[in-house]
């Protein structure tokens, strides 16, 4: 199979955050080659808000595994970091997302690709845009930084602690796309 580029959310709101998104980070690097980081970004959680802030990022890199294979991977992560899915939208140690998978639109009761609330998601918005600025959101061409990126939505900001960022010259945009 020929690669495919792939964008991972991952969100950590339990223990040392930080260092169950670099494991992740190391992990991914197993089924996934020229891996980019964007920074860590700090966020309040958004849907049960009576937890512990979370720590963001979005990983982009080169898969030859199909997306169901891709997705059991990233939950062998999941599993590995101690996750216990006990609500829905709960604190986790570990949270990896499938974001896009190049083109490909996946809508099943267990996997949607692009992922159904990417539109809606500050926390992956910013990342996303450090390291993709011109991607394609639902059919949106993203644009340059606008002055609301450069000032991000209250309880989102780029976190203080390093992160592994790899930064290259991303400009990939898919704009054909496969439905299965």
């Amino acid at each position: 199979m020929t690669p495919v580029t792939v964008f991972l959310g991952l969100g950590s709101n339990q223990g040392d955050r930080a260092s169950y998104l670099m494991g992740a980070v190391e992990g991914i690097r197993q089924f996934c080659s020229n891996v980019q980081v964007s920074s860590f970004w700090d966020t309040d959680p958004m849907y049960d808000v009576h937890q512990p802030r979370f720590l963001n990022a979005v990983v982009r890199g080169e898969t030859s595994l199909p997306p169901r294979a891709l997705l059991w991977s990233c939950q062998q992560l999941e599993q590995q970091a101690g996750r216990r899915r006990t609500s829905p939208k709960g604190p986790r140690t570990l949270d990896i997302d499938i974001l896009y998978y190049g083109g490909l639109i996946v809508s099943d009761p267990d996997l949607t690709i692009p992922h159904a609330l990417l539109h809606e998601r500050p926390f992956v918005q910013g990342p996303l845009r450090e390291i993709a600025p011109h991607r394609c959101v639902h059919g949106r061409y993203q644009s340059a930084p606008t002055n609301s990126d450069l000032h991000p939505p209250s309880g989102v900001r780029k976190a203080a602690s390093p992160s592994p960022v790899q930064y290259n010259n991303v400009s990939n945009v898919d704009t054909e796309y496969a439905v299965v």
